[in-house]
């Protein structure tokens, strides 16, 4: 065997067909006499991108000049300080709210940075993710406190949960509404019947006639909604329909307190 000749040789066409077709299309591929050449061409284009990266290095200053590093970070996606990104906003997610507000305190802090466009939105797709994961946490642990709360308080729990609610909206701050509102209960049992404990001394339903400037009262809806639940509730009906039962009076004052908030009149019983 002569010097310099392969000691074996490959099927071009062969080789081709096995390839896929993306792959076939390359001109790599296409222009290839051999697999030598293949080698070689793989070699040079290593070879120029190195050197390509080498140039890239070389334009960067070392000498700290911002106007210098500005044209570099220009080069790499940068759009300047009075540039614009283009940003591919998240898809609406149900439970989610998207504020345009932090997403231009988010940007100016990126034209600061120096970020270009694509790690920009990587960083807004990841804050979603993270949101998303968050909402799903507390949905889940939304529907865990509910479902304690509907065992430890029984009958009583869309009354307590009212009592609760216009607690939060008279002493409390907007977030701890917002997270009231949007996980129903929050997500803590143990907080929310602390609440409704510490309540119980500051709330009043209001009776006929003289309420305390002081007393949270319900929404009209919501003492509509509780007599309709207390009027399908088996358990609540026995107590208030039996003057003998030790809960009558109860029963009887509550509905007496809701009638009043919806119609200003007295329960017919």
């Amino acid at each position: 065997m002569a010097e310099g000749e392969n000691e074996f040789t490959v099927d071009m066409d062969a080789f081709r067909g096995s390839l896929s077709e993306e792959l076939r299309s390359e001109t790599i591929i296409k222009e290839a006499k051999d697999m030598g050449s293949i080698a070689q061409m793989l070699v040079d284009t290593k070879k120029t991108q190195g050197q390509r990266v080498e140039e890239f290095i070389s334009t960067v200053p070392s000498n700290g000049d911002q106007n210098a590093l500005d044209v570099v970070h220009g080069k790499l996606g940068w759009p300047g300080l009075e540039g614009k990104y283009e940003v591919t906003r998240p898809e609406e997610t149900p439970g989610l709210s998207y504020s345009e507000e932090m997403e231009g305190k988010f940007l100016a802090v990126a034209k600061e940075l120096r970020l270009n466009g694509p790690q920009v939105n990587k960083l807004i797709a990841m804050q979603n993710e993270f949101n998303k994961e968050q909402l799903a946490t507390n949905l889940k642990e939304a529907e865990e406190t509910s479902a304690i709360l509907k065992t430890d308080w029984g009958t009583d729990f869309d009354k307590n949960k009212t009592e609760v609610k216009a607690l939060l909206e008279k002493y409390g701050d907007e977030g701890l509404v917002k997270l009231f509102n949007e996980t129903e209960l929050g997500n803590s049992a143990s907080f929310t019947k602390f609440v409704h404990a510490i309540g119980k001394g500051l709330i009043e339903m209001p009776s006929p006639g003289a309420p305390s400037k002081d007393a949270i009262t319900i929404a009209k809806d919501d003492a509509m909604a509780k007599i309709s639940s207390n009027r399908s509730d088996p358990k609540f009906n026995e107590i208030y329909n039996d003057p003998k039962n030790s809960g009558y009076a109860d029963k009887q004052q509550e509905m007496q307190n809701l009638f009043d908030i919806v119609h200003g009149t007295e329960v017919i019983s």
